[in-house]
């Protein structure tokens, strides 16, 4: 299903390369952007490396940062098709107080800093579950 929507955008941006360049001086590759965009896409729906990379955070991030913790992975449950992580009870942080919420961002900018300026990792896509 994916790949057939991809094929779609991809002749979708041939025929708009093709229109925008014969009205501006747009000289952009979306082709190209498109391409890069689907690897991306793909790389995100391979759990193996979802897991390994949430894994390397709880190994190098989890540690340096008080009052952070990190879901356990677990890794003999998992696949490229699946993911297992331990099940965390709480409140999504658009449901908390401004009191609750105010510690939290302050933690996940440490965690962010942290992972970035201290391990050296960047992880582009922050998500919830």
């Amino acid at each position: 299903m994916i790949s057939r929507d991809l094929v779609v955008m991809a002749r979708a941006s041939e025929f708009y390369e093709r229109f925008a360049r014969s009205f501006s001086a747009d000289q952009t590759d979306y082709q190209a952007v498109l391409g890069a965009w689907g690897r991306g896409f793909y790389s995100e729906l391979d759990f193996e490396a979802e897991a390994a990379s949430q894994q390397h955070f709880i190994d190098e991030v989890m540690p340096r940062v008080e009052g952070l913790y990190v879901p356990r992975v677990y890794h003999a449950y998992c696949g490229r098709r699946l993911l297992v992580t331990e099940w965390i009870d709480g409140t999504k942080l658009t449901d908390g107080t401004p009191e609750d919420i105010k510690p939290l961002v302050a933690l996940g900018v440490r965690a962010f800093l942290t992972q970035l300026l201290d391990v050296g990792t960047f992880h582009a896509d922050p998500h919830p579950g």
